[in-house]
């Protein structure tokens, strides 16, 4: 299969799906963000992807043209870059000239299966931080732990199953970092790529209820007949 590619200058909206198997023989295997738009990633999965350079999972590129990406409890795990000089598996981010930005909410970035989670280059290039995000190193900067960013963890998530949806998805198991960790304030989403949260999800990407409280973080949220 080939990576997803450029939206061009509009917004490219990715919900309750999950990308896995993909494969580049440069940049960017699961979704590639090249010079201009806007990717919007909700409830969803990238994992299973592999590039030959950078950006196993999620490569975001700008020249001349800014690019975005936004993650709404997103999942980004065991993703390969084999990339000798910089391997980047979850997502890398690069600019020229312009922004390239990748905003992330109640997301995991964590566990790749070859490479580091995050990687950036250029002075455009941005990673920004809305709260409740963990990963497995530092390299994303979800370093807001007033605001529940969790770094250095792993949240040990399951193999990539049904898990009784519609997509496969990484469960999340009892006693994870992952497990009650997202927004207090609920999940709130960033649904237009405008930078406001004009929505809060009440389901996962599997379609099951969200913590009345207090969500999981990432793409999937462990339910209370799943503790048994």
């Amino acid at each position: 299969m080939t990576p997803l590619g450029n939206p061009g200058d509009g917004v490219l909206k990715i919900k309750k799906s999950t990308l896995s198997g993909n494969t580049s023989a440069g940049r960017g295997g699961g979704i590639v963000n090249h010079n201009g738009g806007t990717v919007i990633l909700t409830n969803s999965t990238i994992s299973g992807n592999e590039s030959a350079a950078e950006g196993g999972g999620l490569y975001v590129y700008s020249a001349d043209v800014n690019s975005d990406v936004v993650l709404n409890n997103a999942t980004i795990v065991s993703n390969t870059s084999n990339s000798a000089t910089d391997p980047y598996a979850g997502i890398y981010v690069r600019s020229f000239a312009s922004i390239a930005t990748v905003t992330a909410r109640n997301s995991i970035v964590a566990e790749q299966a070859v490479g580091d989670d995050c990687g950036f280059s250029g002075v455009g290039a941005n990673f920004i931080t809305a709260g409740h995000n963990i990963e497995s190193g530092t390299g994303c900067g979800f370093n807001d732990f007033a605001n529940g960013d969790q770094q250095s963890e792993m949240p040990g998530l399951l193999a990539l199953s049904s898990n009784n949806g519609s997509t496969e998805t990484h469960a999340v198991p009892a006693g994870s970092v992952a497990e009650n960790a997202g927004d207090p304030a609920g999940c709130l989403a960033d649904l237009n790529g405008d930078g406001v949260t004009t929505g809060v999800l009440i389901t996962d990407q599997r379609g099951e209820p969200r913590g009345l409280t207090v969500c999981d973080v990432g793409a999937y949220e462990l339910q209370s007949y799943e503790q048994q």
